[in-house]
């Protein structure tokens, strides 16, 4: 058997795992009920902003591609929807190679200075996520006395706060440590050690130090004001909007009163669910977030009619998100005539 089938089976499980603990205690008539009530009229506009965060993040990720890159924001659009198309398709977060790649081949550039703009992309998000959350708690309440149990786990709203500050820093690090990749003398010190690194063969330290020359290249957005200062706009306006499309699909749930901020509350709880490596589209890891944010935020009620009204959310917020992507991003692969096998042989072949 081999490692990638490993791997894909290994997800599976996590995400029936989780599946398990986001239907466990829900009455299946309760559950019928909620999706029977929805009024899925509220779908379109939910969609519609979905699809104008993605075109804010394209254009985020054109500020950081300029140094590499000089395009307009449109020409990045499809390689970034194709990305999250597959994320929801593949395991593994297949799409972020997938994009890397597109943009690596499209505009004739090289492929680890590409993907260095989509590793800065995702700590950028991870800043600005939870930094978003630490500011969103001192304004929504949390009611202290609930204990949710997932499995082994007893997840309250101190735990809630002890986790984001704890990634926080996780992210804060790993930006000082892409920092530090622009100074050179780090960079010959890493790849000083990587020469001396005994039993290597020589061509895979060669390849090394190449990839980590290009990897900085694509990390010279980091250096200019202007675009670290568009990058900070555009990550709030991105979080922003999706946390709007969670209030905006919460209309359609008679019953459900939800606010902005905890609409931003619980996108954030979600992202921080599904960064556990699970099957593909997050199955499992999404329900059990919205669920948890929803019932400690207290938007629904902690008993079995809430939590069936929370789990039907989260199922019908879950498909029409992964619906806004696979859907365009399925016609961009027909557009450019690209298949899934082509993109998962790229991605097999710069990761080697």
């Amino acid at each position: 058997m081999t490692r990638k089938r490993i791997q894909f089976i290994a997800s599976v499980l996590i995400s029936i795992f989780f599946l398990y603990l986001a239907f466990r205690n829900v009455p299946l008539r309760d559950l019928w009920e909620a999706l029977s009530g929805v009024r899925y009229l509220w779908v379109v506009p939910f969609i519609g902003i979905t699809l104008v965060s993605m075109y804010f993040r394209t254009i985020r990720w054109k500020y950081l591609l300029e140094p590499v890159v000089q395009a307009p924001s449109y020409r990045f659009f499809p390689p970034l929807i194709i990305c999250f198309a597959l994320n929801g398709m593949l395991p593994g977060r297949a799409g972020e190679f997938a994009r890397a790649y597109l943009v690596a081949r499209d505009h004739r550039v090289k492929f680890s200075s590409s993907l260095a703009t989509v590793f800065v992309e995702r700590i950028a998000d991870g800043i600005g996520l939870l930094a978003l959350f630490i500011a969103i708690l001192a304004f929504v309440p949390i009611n202290e006395e609930i204990q949710e149990q997932w499995g082994k786990w007893v997840i309250d709203a101190n735990m809630l706060r002890a986790a984001s500050h704890q990634l926080l820093i996780v992210c804060v690090v790993l930006l000082g440590g892409t920092i530090l990749m622009l100074w050179r003398p780090f960079r010959r010190l890493v790849q000083a050690v990587i020469d001396r690194t005994p039993l290597a063969p020589r061509g895979l330290k060669d390849a090394l130090n190449r990839f980590i020359d290009a990897f900085a290249q694509g990390l010279l957005s980091l250096r200019s004001p202007r675009i670290i200062f568009w990058v900070i706009v555009h990550t709030a306006t991105v979080w922003l909007t999706v946390g709007w499309s969670l209030l905006i699909m919460s209309y359609g749930f008679p019953g459900m009163e939800m606010s902005f901020m905890q609409g931003m509350a619980t996108s954030i709880i979600i992202c921080v669910a599904i960064l556990i490596p699970a099957a593909p589209g997050y199955w499992g890891l999404y329900e059990v977030g919205c669920i948890l944010a929803l019932v400690v935020l207290g938007v629904v009620d902690h008993g079995p009619e809430g939590r069936a009204m929370a789990l039907s959310y989260s199922l019908v917020a879950h498909f029409f998100q992964i619906c806004a992507t696979v859907v365009p991003g399925l016609w961009f692969m027909w557009r450019r005539r690209m298949g899934l096998r082509e993109l998962t042989r790229a991605e097999e072949t710069q990761a080697s």
